[in-house]
């Protein structure tokens, strides 16, 4: 073997920039992939929490439609039709799809199980109120129970004034007392409201 090819080195240098080149750009490249790839695992997370957010609002507007059901949860069970069995079961007065940001939420309830074997008859003013909120194909559920707590009228006396700043204006200089006193027979009473 002819000892000169190997004493001369013209040409090492670029081979070894070549490489050095070619390292670099591997490096590049896969920078670049991790950079896109947290791009968008950081988008689905924002688009998962949106889509929670739209769950959870969702389920303050059933809690508020709920509020002014005044006979338990039978006729929300059973839809607009009062039909049992029917699509529009569980489904309240606001629809099964309502426009949210830039996404949407469903909800829909159910009686939990009170024991009486119905699914249209509320027996313990308790219902399921389940949400589904979808925002960019993020897709999030919320399921609570939803108590009505019916509260009996039971005035505190003949008069009762409630709320957290009642105001009474009388006339005529009246004389309020605790004692009981008998209606009279020709008892009128009327008032402004």
């Amino acid at each position: 073997m002819d000892k000169s090819i190997l004493k001369n080195n013209n040409g090492a240098a670029l081979i070894i920039t070549m490489l050095i080149m070619i390292v670099l750009t591997v490096l590049g490249i896969a920078a670049l992939m991790t950079s896109s790839i947290e791009t968008k695992i950081s988008r689905n997370q924002k688009s998962s929490i949106q889509a929670f957010y739209a769950a959870e609002a969702g389920i303050e507007h059933a809690k508020v439609t709920l509020k002014g059901s005044n006979n338990g949860f039978d006729d929300e069970l059973l839809g607009s039709d009062g039909d049992p069995n029917t699509a529009d079961d569980g489904i309240l007065s606001f629809g099964s799809l309502v426009s949210f940001g830039n996404g949407t939420y469903g909800v829909k309830i159910i009686d939990n199980h009170d024991g009486d074997g119905d699914l249209f008859d509320d027996t313990d003013n308790k219902v399921v109120v389940t949400s589904t909120g979808t925002i960019h194909g993020a897709v999030k559920n919320i399921a609570v129970v939803v108590n009505k707590i019916v509260i009996p009228i039971n005035p505190d006396g003949a008069l009762g004034i409630y709320g957290t700043g009642p105001e009474v204006d009388m006339e005529d200089s009246p004389t309020i007392d605790g004692s009981d006193h008998n209606v009279p027979a020709d008892f009128d009473c009327s008032g402004s409201g």
